[in-house]
């Protein structure tokens, strides 16, 4: 089962789609999965001055993905593990998520990661 169930732009610009992947595993027991991606715009960002000269070797957008996950879950409790799970990750990681420079910062990342010769792990490219 994946099927998308929410998405959410934050005040910075940074959307959050949030996709159920659970399954069931043994009897009424069920494996809670919800795929957390992010993702935005590289154009959509306020560049600082010494980033301007690196822009045209600058991914098209920059994200992460995350995966939130509760097994031993019976049919009864689907719904509210679900909800739960995803109100938990947006009460706790919000704040951090909206900070002011965590966008730059997740974008320094990105380069540096590139240059170390990792996989540039930028959502849409």
């Amino acid at each position: 089962m994946s099927e998308s169930i929410r998405t959410l732009t934050l005040d910075n610009e940074l959307q959050l789609w949030f996709e159920d992947k659970s399954n069931r595993y043994y009897g009424d027991f069920h494996r809670v999965c919800i795929w957390v991606r992010a993702e935005i715009s590289v154009a959509k960002l306020s560049l600082p001055a010494e980033l301007h000269s690196l822009q045209a070797d600058l991914p098209e957008k920059i994200g992460f993905e995350r995966t939130l996950e509760r097994m031993g879950v019976v049919s009864a409790d689907l719904e509210r593990v679900r909800e739960t799970l995803i109100q938990d990750f947006i009460r706790t990681s919000r704040p951090y998520l909206e900070r002011t420079g965590f966008l730059e910062q997740l974008l320094r990342k990105r380069i540096t990661e590139k240059g170390k010769g990792s996989h540039l792990s930028s959502l849409g490219n």
